[in-house]
């Protein structure tokens, strides 16, 4: 069963720019690490939400949403920002979660504002929220201004390398789900060059002694295409490391 990733815009608006940046980095990560994915916005909460004190109280639109985030693996949270903070219905939306529900859970910040005035924000209103509830709130914070958007989608090459980053940062968390993403990246270019005809397979091997003062590192992957081209194509070659200096300052 594939991991889950949930995705919260603390906005009603449609179309809403905080939607699309939640949305934006939403698709970019479950395409990175294989997650399914799901955003909702507060138009999905429904009614209930502002009509209840308990979470108890809350019809099963709301309940549901409220279940899903909670049962989430990672989350991707985005507010826009109110006069220098994120809006009453978004933190009441939160105010309804227990806070060991979200204790150790991986969660990429994201806010939308009119100017960079508000671009602290995510550092001084979002970060110490979720840090309450002990969750893993990811070291790269993510602020959009108007001028990052065109037609509610994300244009900035500034910002999309912070959302690169975010989602590299996720590797910590998910290093099975990177490395079976990569390894069939890898897979799929390698097939395609060789027409399909290969395998990869892992090759273990005891490497030769090395020569005094440097040390060899054994070869990770070798691919062999299969049929009838027996050639070897991608071989890893083993690389000489020199300790001499290593070994003189006694790093």
């Amino acid at each position: 069963m594939p991991l889950r990733l949930v995705g919260i815009a603390g906005s009603f608006n449609r179309p809403s720019k905080t939607h699309a940046l939640v949305s934006h980095v939403a698709d970019l990560a479950s395409r990175r690490y294989g997650f399914s994915s799901k955003v909702y916005d507060l138009h999905d909460v429904g009614p209930s939400l502002g009509s209840s004190l308990w979470r108890k109280e809350l019809d099963a639109q709301a309940a549901g949403v409220i279940d899903d985030i909670v049962n989430a693996d990672v989350l991707v949270v985005g507010s826009p920002t109110y006069k220098g903070s994120y809006p009453g219905h978004f933190k009441h939306l939160i105010d309804l979660i227990e806070p060991h529900e979200l204790r150790a859970k991986p969660i990429i910040i994201t806010a939308t504002g009119g100017g960079d005035r508000h671009a602290l924000m995510v550092e001084h209103q979002l970060r110490p929220l979720f840090g309450f509830f002990m969750a893993h709130t990811l070291p790269t914070a993510i602020y959009a201004a108007d001028r990052d958007f065109a037609d509610y989608k994300v244009t900035s090459e500034q910002l999309s390398g912070r959302i690169g980053f975010a989602i590299d940062e996720l590797a910590a968390f998910f290093p099975r789900s990177t490395a079976a993403c990569r390894l069939r990246s890898e897979c799929d270019e390698r097939r395609s060059r060789h027409d399909g005809a290969g395998t990869l397979e892992r090759r273990r091997f005891r490497p030769p002694l090395p020569a005094s003062g440097s040390r060899t590192e054994p070869a990770a992957y070798a691919f062999r295409p299969g049929g009838a081209r027996r050639r070897a194509a991608c071989q890893c070659k083993t690389q000489p490391i020199d300790l001499t200096l290593t070994r003189r300052t006694g790093l």
